[in-house]
Order: structure tokens, then sequence, then C-alpha cells
């Protein structure tokens, strides 16, 4: 096994990622209801979430921190710009690190939001620190931090600071200075109403703390407070493993193993857990190892090792190896306890020499730091001195101003007898403005019938227009059947019949976008989406070129959900339409699927045509709009499609990274039937 040049991390990595997954979890889930977010802004910094380890996060950050810039939401502000800290955070690249730190540091600081302040520095830069093995610096800042929240009396930053301190004192193996600092953030959290959503975890940690120093009554107090305040699956995960170890410590193994066979329990019914499978073997080793199932316990201590070496964390976890080495003793193998107790003391001593080395590397930093700010702070007094010198300059210039201003009173007085008329004058404006305003609403009224009435005269057309055109249809069917024999009278006839057949199509689509403008809900009802798509594909036939096959890809043998399908098929039918319009030869395919979590349906109609260009694809969705303006059609398709989308839930979108001709993306809303 290979071991990089670290401290030994182990015990506090799966304690801050469950920490921030958890937090991450509460955060999106309650954050739009607790602090009203624009539902717009919450939807979009989800997506920002998302692509977190994306350079494209970037860009969206910039454009989250624009939008919430045109609302006026500053809070929304600090979290585009923590979002881009967040990325530099989690692609350690500690030069921005340190440059977005400062930026979320500055903006929260002037806008009075020291959450967000707290949390660039605390949860960001001294963690990236701590993570880094920089100890000292870390310690450095989060004394720095202590202070400026000890000054401002700023409660949350308070328990920020105590909660960094506790992970750095917890790596350098000072138990006990690392529990006094969970102590003093619970003291704070329970005092001052603070979030305690993860309150639970520093309870469980105390706990272990309690019973490794054997004082079983205090442990068990904090056990119970864990308990009481776990709010997800992962938090009572942690309360029943500090169970496991109160019950050994208190020698009840029966109690201890029926704990063991609930959290296994817990992780066989709940797969969302598996992100923390360390937590499950390190519990199984050490119930195994209290009880002599020494090779059980050997069993969980290399499941153990699997699962870190799959997370990339095998290289700084050289417990194992000691661990392994008294297991062995144990054992009675004393061959192989000697191997591995060699080996973690090589490393050990390594580590030991390594970290030495970084320390007073680090400390010749911290007092090089020390130097600037002492000559920072001379240039201070210097730059001070002078704006002493500056305001007392600007005193006398005031007082003479004062001097001067005093003579202007009089002619203030005699302007607010002119300023009364004009008053009198103003409330008579504002009252013609008032009948304007009255008369406007009237006119708005007016314009409101006028649509209404446009409407209604719409649809009254459209019917008178649909039987007359029926009728020349049924009309040119019959001389096509009447005149076989004659090719050039048919071929007026199916003229005939194919121009009847799209005027009959345009006054649908205009009745159409008559109907979807009102307010009017479509009707639902339980529906097939195999039967909607074979509907739509087969409308479409009888439009394709000769050389162009269409194909549709059902994912299941039947779908069924709650929907309008008479409208499904109709927007299939114009994006098939469309794509037959424009391809020549090829294939028009039709699928669908179910997103992951199962709450929406995803239909992709995809062609080898000639495409869209990047420039016409926002404008397509518009009424009238035609890419090509050689081509038939009145450009109503697409916008009819879209609004059908919005009023069934969904959207309808075009795939911009598909390059080989056009493909268009239906999401609508899933309700199994």
């Amino acid at each position: 096994m290979t071991h990089v040049n670290k401290p030994a991390y182990h015990r506090i990595y799966g304690l801050l990622l469950l920490f921030f997954c958890v937090s991450l979890a509460a955060q999106t889930s309650d954050e739009a209801k607790e602090f009203k977010i624009d539902s717009t802004l919450h939807a979009y910094y989800d997506r920002c979430r998302e692509s977190i380890q994306l350079p494209v996060v970037l860009s969206m950050s910039d454009t989250l921190f624009r939008m919430a810039k045109e609302k006026k939401d500053q809070r929304m502000q600090a979290v585009a710009l923590s979002t881009k800290l967040d990325y530099y955070y989690y692609r350690a690249m500690e030069d921005s690190i340190l440059n977005y730190t400062d930026q979320v540091k500055a903006f929260a600081k002037a806008t009075n939001q020291p959450k967000y302040y707290y949390f660039a520095w605390g949860k960001r830069l001294i963690i990236w620190y701590i993570k880094q093995g920089k100890l000292n610096t870390a310690f450095y800042e989060a004394d720095k931090m202590l202070k400026e929240a000890q000054k401002s009396d700023e409660k949350a930053g308070l328990a920020t600071c105590y909660n960094c301190l506790s992970i750095i004192y917890d790596v350098k193996k000072m138990q006990a200075q690392a529990v006094e600092c969970s102590l003093k953030q619970v003291e704070l959290i329970e005092t001052y109403k603070l979030d305690d959503y993860n309150i639970s975890l520093i309870y469980s940690s105390i706990s272990e703390y309690y019973i490794n120093c054997n004082e079983l009554k205090k442990a068990l107090l904090f056990i119970q407070k864990a308990e009481a305040t776990a709010h997800t699956p992962a938090h009572k995960i942690n309360c029943m493993a500090q169970y496991v170890s109160y019950n050994l410590a208190a020698r009840q193994p029966d109690k201890a193993r029926k704990h063991l066979q609930d959290i296994q329990l817990a992780y066989n019914s709940n797969k969302q857990l598996n992100i923390n499978l360390k937590k499950l073997y390190s519990v199984e080793a050490k119930y195994y190892l209290s009880t002599g199932q020494y090779p059980e316990a050997l069993k969980a201590i290399e499941k153990n090792e699997i699962e870190q070496r799959v997370l990339g964390e095998e290289g700084i976890n050289i417990d194992i190896l000691r661990k392994k080495g008294e297991l062995y003793w144990k054992m009675g193998d004393n061959k192989h306890s000697a191997e591995y107790l060699m080996k973690y003391i090589q490393i050990q001593d390594s580590l030991n020499g390594i970290n030495e080395q970084k320390s007073a590397s680090e400390f010749a930093t911290l007092l090089e730091v020390e130097k600037l700010n002492a000559e920072k702070k001379e240039l201070q007094v210097k730059s001070q001195k002078e704006q002493l010198q500056y305001t007392r300059n600007i005193s006398i210039l005031l007082t003479i101003c004062l001097i001067i201003g005093c003579c202007f009173l009089i002619r203030e007085y005699l302007l607010n007898k002119r300023l009364r008329t004009s008053e009198n004058n103003l409330i008579e404006k504002n009252h013609l403005l008032m009948e304007s305003e009255e008369q406007l609403r009237q006119s708005k009224e007016k314009a409101e019938k006028s649509s209404q009435m446009k409407s209604i005269f719409i649809q009254n057309m459209t019917h008178e227009i649909r039987t007359p055109l029926n009728s020349i249809v049924g009309f040119s069917q019959v001389l096509s059947s009447v005149y076989q024999g004659n090719s050039e009278t048919q071929e007026f006839a199916n003229i005939i019949e194919e121009n009847s057949n799209k005027l009959l199509k345009l006054v649908d689509d205009v009745l159409d976008i008559s109907d979807l403008e009102s307010d009017e809900e479509l009707k639902v009802s339980a529906i097939n989406i195999n039967d909607c798509c074979v509907l739509g594909t087969e409308r479409a036939k009888p439009y394709l070129q000769p050389r162009v096959s269409l194909q549709f890809h059902p994912t299941y043998n039947q779908l069924l959900l709650i929907s309008n399908g008479e409208r499904i098929a109709q927007i299939l039918f114009n994006l098939l339409h469309n794509a037959a319009k424009f391809t020549q030869e090829g294939t028009i395919e039709l699928s669908y699927d179910l997103s992951k979590d199962r709450t929406t349906l995803l239909m992709t109609i995809t062609d080898t045509g000639i495409g869209i260009p990047d420039d016409k694809q926002d404008e397509v969705f518009e009424r009238f709009a035609k890419v090509n303006d050689f081509s038939q059609g009145f450009g109503l398709g697409l916008s009819i499609g879209r609004l059908l989308a919005y009023k069934l839930g969904g959207d309808l979108v075009i795939d911009k990274t598909y390059k080989a001709g056009c493909r268009f993306l239906l999401s609508l809303p899933y309700h199994p039937a």
C-alpha cells in the first residue's frame, strides 16, 4: 500500500463529507420556503448545484448573480459568488479559493450577510487548509475569525469558529480540546436558537469522546440528545453507532449486537446510505473485535479498506495498518502482525518528519505574514495622521460654509412661500392625473373586451371557413376517384385536395392559437403514451420524403399516466411534420424515457435533416417564424407545440448540442395512472 505525505485525516473526512451532504440536502429542500426565494432564481440555483464540478458553472454563476441583482435579491447574489467558490474548492485550486473567499467576504460584509461571510472563511478556506495539512495556517485563520466574531458579537460566526477549532484539534489528536470546542458550539446553538439541523452529529462526536474516556453517563446523555435531534437516516445511523460503542464499553454485548443489526438493516433498506459504507464496516469491526470474533473483525477491516480505496482515501489512512497488526497479534499470527506494525511505524515516522518540516515552513510563513501586517498597520497609522490633518482643514472649511449658510436662511424663508404656492399647484395637477388614470383604466377594459371579441371572431371565422374547405376536400376526392383514368384531371384534383388540407391545417392552427390564449385548462385522463406516439407517427407518415424512414422506439411496452393524450399526439405530429419537411433522406426517430427521479417524461424527436442555425434556434418557437422563407407553412406548428407543452405543465426546447440534424426535447410531468 502506498501512502501520501499527509497527516491522518481519515477520522475527520467522513464527518466532513456527511455534514456537507446533509447540509446541502436541507438547504435545497427548505431554503426556498425559509427565505422566500424567487422560484426562478431557486430553480436556476439548483441547476448550478448539479453542475458544481463542471467549468460551465462559472458562467452560470455569473448569470445567477445578474438575475439576482435584477430582482434586488442580495442573498442570492451572495449564493452565486459562493457557488463559484465551491467550484474552485472542489477542484482544489488554491489561488482561486483565496481570491473568491475574499470576494464572498467583501460582498457579505457590504450587504450585512454574516452567514456567507463566515461560510466562506470557515467552511471553505479553513477547511481547505485542514485538508491540505496546513494546520498552523488553519489555526491562525480560525483564531483571527474567532477574535473578529467576538468583537462583533456574531453568535453564528462564533459557532462556526468553534466548529473549525474542534476539527483542527481532532486532526491533531487533541481530543479534550476538540470536545471543549464542540461543547462551546453546542452551548451557542442551544442558547441563541441558531441553526441546529446538524447538531445531532456534534452530539454524536461528543459522546464518542466520553465513551473513550469511560465516562459512560455523560456519553449516554449526549447519545440521547443526538437521537432526539436526528433529522435524517444518516443522523440516526450515527446515533446507533454510538449506542454500539456505548454498550460495548458497558459490557452489554447483546444490546450492542441488536443496535448493529439495526444499522445493517438500515443500510440494506436505504441505498442512499451507501455513500458512507465506511461507518458500517467500522462499527462491525469494533463489535467483532470487542466480542472476540477476530476473523469477522478482519473481514470488516478489509471491507473498510476497500471502501476507502474506492473513495481515493486509502493513502491517508495508516491506522488500518495498526489495527490489522493488533488483530493478527490477538489471532496468534505473529508474522503478519509484525509486518503490519512495522509498516505502520515506518510510515508514521516518515509522516512525523514531514509534518515537522511542514510545520516549521508554515510557522515561518505566518511570521512573514505578521511582519507584513505590522508594516500595514504602520502605513495605516500614517494614513490616519494624514486623514486627521485633512479632517481639520475640512472642519475649517465647513465653519466658513456654515456662516455662508446662515446668510441663505433668510432667502430660504422667502422661497418657502413660493413653494407653498407650487404645492397647491401640484395638488391640482395630482387631481388631474387621477382623472387620467381612471380614463386609462377604462381604456384598458375596452382593449381587453376588444381582444376577447377578436378571439370570438377568429373562432367563428375558422369554423365557417372549415365547412366549405371540407366540402372542397370531399369533392376533390370524388373527382380523383371519378377520373382515375385521366392522369391530368386526377393530378389537378390531388393538388386541390393537398392545398385544401393545408388550408384546413392552417385554420386548425389559428383556432388552436385562439383557444390556447384563453385561461381554460386542458382536460386530463389516464392515457398510454405509446398510443399517443403511434397516433402522432401515423398522422405524420403521409408527409415523409421517399428516402426517409420514420422510427418509433418505445422504452416500455405500456406506460400509463395522467395527461391529455390528444394534445400530446398533436405536439408529436407537429414536430414530426416539421422534421419531415426538412429531411430529404435518412431517419426520423421518436423515443421517450423517464427521468431518474421518475417525475418527468422526456421525449425526443431526432432527424437527419438540414438542422436549424444556432442564431435561429431561439426564434423558431415564435409565431409565424420560419427558418427558410421559401418553405411551406405559416410557422405556427412549433409555437403551438410549446404552448401545449406549457399548458400540460412541461416544456419544449431544442437540443443545441445535437449537430447531425435537429433534435427537439419535450418534457412533461409524469403522474402515474
